[in-house]
């Protein structure tokens, strides 16, 4: 996982008081920073979110 995507992920983790999953797949930082950054009231709208999720999903 890149720098970038390492602090997105632990900011939202520690934010949304989640834990942080150390996964050094960039696609699989990408996809809990999506699942985490709606628990910290940050971003995109809860609709958004979940086309992103099922969109994310049929990439699985």
């Amino acid at each position: 996982m890149t720098g970038t995507h390492s602090s997105y992920l632990e900011t939202y983790c520690e934010e949304a008081k989640e834990p942080i999953n150390e996964s050094r797949a960039e696609a699989d930082a990408s996809r809990r920073s999506v699942e985490v950054q709606p628990m910290t009231g940050r971003g995109r709208s809860a609709e958004t979110v979940e086309r992103s999720a099922a969109t994310a999903s049929l990439m699985r």
